[in-house]
């Protein structure tokens, strides 16, 4: 039983994994030594591939509400452009400096919840989701 839904990245962003398989971006060949001991050179590899690549950590550090508005404080690093949605709709795009922005969105008092997407270089490398109230 699945408790999330998994989405594509990349160039098929979006799109369900469900029922369609991936593609690996890095092909991996199973070894004797994957079969015979709990997949230890698959974990092996999976780590040296992750290890080169960049974190893009995002974070919603407070999420305040004056006058119908709501005022997001975001964190992130390596990423240069944050996309707004509140409760699923796309409200707001900003470019990051600093690797922080003061975000306010108004007409947002029954929100119930803020996610932001960050990119690198045109590309979706992170996305944060909090619930309100």
């Amino acid at each position: 039983m699945a408790i999330r839904r998994a989405l594509r990245v990349g160039a098929n962003s979006g799109t369900p994994v469900e029922d369609l398989g991936i593609t690996p971006d890095v092909p991996y060949r199973m070894t004797r030594r994957d079969l015979l001991e709990g997949n230890s050179d698959l974990f092996e590899r999976a780590g040296q591939v992750l290890k080169g690549l960049t974190p893009h950590p995002v974070a919603i550090t407070e999420a305040t509400m004056t006058d119908g508005a709501l005022r997001l404080k975001v964190q992130a690093t390596n990423i240069d452009r944050l996309d707004v949605y509140i409760d699923q709709r796309p409200r707001n795009s900003v470019d990051l400096t600093d690797g922080q922005a003061d975000i306010t969105i108004p007409d947002t008092s029954t929100a119930q919840s803020a996610r932001v997407e960050g990119f690198a270089d045109c590309r979706l490398v992170a996305s944060r989701t909090a619930r309100l109230g």
